[in-house]
Order: structure tokens, then C-alpha cells, then sequence
């Protein structure tokens, strides 16, 4: 007779349902850094222009995004840990090891477009 599968179907079913919230999570996380860069493209795009140390900010929030946009190879989470992260090429340097974004990274960068464009807002 075959083990029942109550218990690890069950856990089963908690561990595959908190991998799907967690891969939720990544995806909304990227999803809000590409909508984020869109606010501050559109700050850039109706003509304020950035300066000293807020031109260097956004650079660096761009050279990710640029990053995730072309680069983007795949979504993971570890299967001991339960870390979720992403994984992107260099796009500058093709036979480097790829970029991984871990999610606390994304939503910082999430955060860092909006600070860049609230300052943006402030600076005209």
C-alpha cells in the first residue's frame, strides 16, 4: 500500500503556494521598478534637467533598468533558502558572470527612481 500523501500534499501545497507568492512578489517588484522608471522618463522627457549629484543618481538607476530591460535571462528562487532573485546579462561586458538582483535590491531600486524623480520635481 502506497504512504498516504495527506500531510505531504499539504505540505506540499504550502511550500509550492509560498514559491508562487514569493515569485509574485519578484515579478510585482520588477513590475514597479519598470513603472517607476517610466514616472521619472517622463520627468526627464517634459524637460527638467538633472544636476550635480541627482545627473549621477539617475544614471545609475538607468544603467540597471538597461540591465533588467535587455539582459534579463531568468527569475529564480532557491529551493533551500526560498530567496528570490533575477538574473541578467552585462551588457557591457558579455562574458562577464551574469547580474543578480535579489528582491530587497529591486524594491530598493524601485525606490531610488522615485526618489530620484521627487527630486527632480524639487530641483525646478
Amino acid at each position: 500500500m502506497a504512504a498516504s500523501s495527506d500531510t505531504g500534499g499539504v505540505a506540499g501545497a504550502k511550500a509550492e503556494g509560498a514559491a508562487v507568492t514569493r515569485f509574485d512578489n519578484v515579478m510585482a517588484a520588477l513590475g514597479s521598478v519598470l513603472f517607476r522608471w517610466c514616472l521619472l522618463e517622463a520627468a526627464l522627457g517634459a524637460g527638467l534637467k538633472p544636476v550635480g549629484a541627482l545627473e549621477g543618481d539617475i544614471d545609475h538607476v538607468r544603467s540597471q533598468r538597461n540591465m533588467i530591460v535587455h539582459g534579463l535571462v531568468s527569475v529564480s528562487i532557491d529551493p533551500v533558502t526560498g530567496t528570490t532573485s533575477i538574473q541578467c546579462k552585462r551588457n557591457r561586458n558579455p562574458g562577464a558572470p551574469h547580474r543578480i538582483f535579489s528582491l530587497p535590491e529591486l524594491q530598493a531600486m524601485a525606490q531610488a527612481m522615485d526618489s530620484c524623480r521627487l527630486r527632480l520635481l524639487r530641483s525646478q
